[in-house]
């Protein structure tokens, strides 16, 4: 089942994560004026399947800021592919995650459930204003 091409990814009780994307903080802009924007086709059979898309920041093993949106929250049309785009700006990291040359953002669809959801399409865009007139996380300050 794919919502475009021939494949997508599913999730479900014995294989629980999503095909992802990762990527190093050192190749993206980190600051508190970047908007975090992710995108991607869901199908979700049926409503309570208490399904995520995950936003996780990693480093040396260790998770440090973990971003989940259940997605029965925002499905208007279940048994159907549904587009949804999230968006969230970049949060402040703790001092030692900060330090990590290492440090990473994984972006997967997680679903614990006997039901057999799909991701398809993922995207991920990092937007980077020139000025924001004001700070939504305050640990930036």
């Amino acid at each position: 089942k794919s919502y475009s091409g021939k494949q997508s990814s599913k999730v479900n009780h014995i294989n629980n994560f999503s095909v992802g994307i990762r990527k190093k903080m050192s190749e993206l802009p980190y600051n508190k004026d970047v908007l975090v924007r992710v995108s991607a086709w869901f199908y979700i059979p049926e409503k309570g399947s208490n399904s995520y898309l995950a936003m996780s920041f990693v480093s040396g093993g260790r998770c440090y800021r973990f971003q989940p949106t259940g997605l029965d929250g925002f499905m208007q049309h279940y048994g159907e592919w549904e587009h949804h785009v999230f968006e969230t700006y970049m949060p402040k990291l703790k001092e030692e995650a900060e330090k990590d040359k290492g440090k990473q953002i994984e972006f997967y669809y997680f679903n614990n459930s006997q039901m057999d959801c799909y991701i398809d399409d993922l995207s991920i865009e990092f937007i980077q204003f020139k000025k924001m007139e004001r700070v939504l996380d305050l640990s930036w300050e």
